[in-house]
C-alpha cells in the first residue's frame, strides 16, 4: 500500500484547529504554487495573502507543490527559462507569507517536492516551514535510521 495513504499516518498527522470563536470561516486552497519556475503566478500568491488579510475568518492550506523542484532528468525541466533557485524562491515565499502566517492551517510538500527529498534528502518545504513557524505535514518517510532519535 502506498505510504500517502495510510490511514494511522494520516491520523497521526491531524491537527486540530478550534475556529470555533468565528459564526463562519473562508478556506483558500493554495497548492501548485510551483515557485522557482519561470511560469509562477507571483501576483495570484501576493492576491491570495491580500485576501486573506480583508478579514479575520480567512485562512488558507498549501497542499504541496509549494516548489518547482526540477532537477537533472525531471520531466519539466526546461532550461529555456532556468527556474530560480530553489532557496530563493523559499526566501521569497516566506517573505510574501509571513504576513499571514497564523493564518496557514497547513502545508505538505507535493510531488514536485518530493523531487528533491528523493534525490538528496533536502526538504524545501520544512525549511519553509520551519522560517515561518507553521504546521509541517510530511508524508511519511522510511527513516534511514533504525534506531528512534535521541
Amino acid at each position: 500500500m502506498p505510504y500517502a495513504y495510510r490511514t494511522a499516518d494520516l491520523v497521526a498527522r491531524a491537527r486540530k484547529v478550534d475556529l470555533s470563536h468565528h459564526e463562519s470561516v473562508e478556506i483558500v486552497s493554495m497548492g501548485d504554487l510551483h515557485t522557482g519556475d519561470a511560469h509562477c503566478e507571483w501576483t495570484m500568491i501576493r492576491s491570495a495573502v491580500d485576501w486573506l488579510k480583508e478579514a479575520a475568518n480567512r485562512y488558507a492550506v498549501i497542499p504541496g507543490d509549494v516548489f518547482n523542484t526540477a532537477i537533472l532528468n525531471s520531466v519539466s525541466l526546461d532550461l529555456s527559462e532556468p527556474p530560480m533557485p530553489v532557496m530563493d524562491a523559499r526566501h521569497l515565499l516566506a517573505r510574501i507569507l509571513e504576513p499571514v502566517r497564523d493564518r496557514i492551517l497547513a502545508i505538505v510538500p507535493g510531488n514536485h517536492d518530493d523531487r528533491l527529498i528523493k534525490s538528496s534528502g533536502e526538504d524545501s518545504v520544512d525549511a519553509l516551514a520551519c522560517e515561518l513557524g507553521l504546521p509541517y505535514f510530511p508524508k511519511v518517510r522510511r527513516s534511514y535510521r533504525s534506531a528512534s532519535a535521541p
